[in-house]
């Protein structure tokens, strides 16, 4: 089986690192695998803290989350309570999701470009971007690699239950909410199935790092700090 192309990088001021994008349904092994990477060398910038930066008192994105869904969704020192938001908008309509991300996904694309200019400089090779709505949002469109960490939805649902304590309907919400199996596959360069244990799960992704390595280095002569 042929590997997978390595994308040409999109923004300029990128070209001396390799931007890799890890999405998944939730639940996938998602944390794991950055885990797993991060030990092989990478540096790994995770969405969902990012967006958390945005949430601060008088960013842009808490402004309009204030005019959008009002002030229930603060805490007294006006940064956002994400329990709050997240159980408002999942137990409402479609729309308020829409809503959501319409704010969110802007704000959060810019800290992470941010990010990345910053690890740059300072001679990061590798910078592994986690983010369960990579492909809702549309970064891959600016990713150099996209893998996609695969689950059945069964075992999602378990495993949200177990972990979250959330009910059955909690959990098919929030995975209902989130882009299907087919619409991530075909945004990816590489899938990892990751239904089995963490350890089967780590062996694929360093089987998968060495062959990136080798591929990056053919395409970019980019070096990545991969350690084996």
């Amino acid at each position: 089986m042929p590997s997978p192309p390595i994308r040409t990088q999109v923004d300029a001021g990128m070209k001396s690192v390799l931007v890799h994008g890890l999405t998944g349904g939730i639940a996938s092994g998602k944390t794991h695998a950055c885990s797993v990477l991060r030990g092989l060398g990478a540096t790994v910038l995770n969405a969902d803290l990012l967006a958390h930066a945005c949430y601060a008192p008088h960013t842009p994105a808490n402004q309009q989350l204030r005019k959008a869904f009002g002030p229930s969704i603060f805490t007294t020192d006006g940064r956002v309570d994400r329990k709050k938001l997240g159980k408002l908008v999942f137990q409402r309509d479609h729309r308020s999701l829409q809503q959501l991300n319409k704010i969110m996904f802007p704000a959060t694309e810019a800290r992470a470009k941010e990010e990345i200019a910053r690890l740059t400089t300072e001679g990061h090779a590798w910078v592994v971007v986690e983010a369960a709505v990579l492909v809702e949002a549309g970064w891959d469109l600016w990713m150099d690699e996209v893998w996609t960490m695969l689950i059945d939805p069964k075992l999602a649902q378990a495993r949200l239950m177990d972990r979250d304590g959330m009910t059955a309907e909690e959990a098919q919400r929030r995975i209902a909410a989130l882009a299907s199996n087919e619409v991530r596959n075909k945004a990816a360069t590489l899938l990892i199935d990751s239904s089995g244990s963490k350890e089967q799960t780590a062996a694929k992704l360093r089987v998968a790092a060495k062959d990136l390595k080798r591929r990056v280095k053919d395409v970019h002569n980019l070096d990545l700090p991969l350690t084996i």
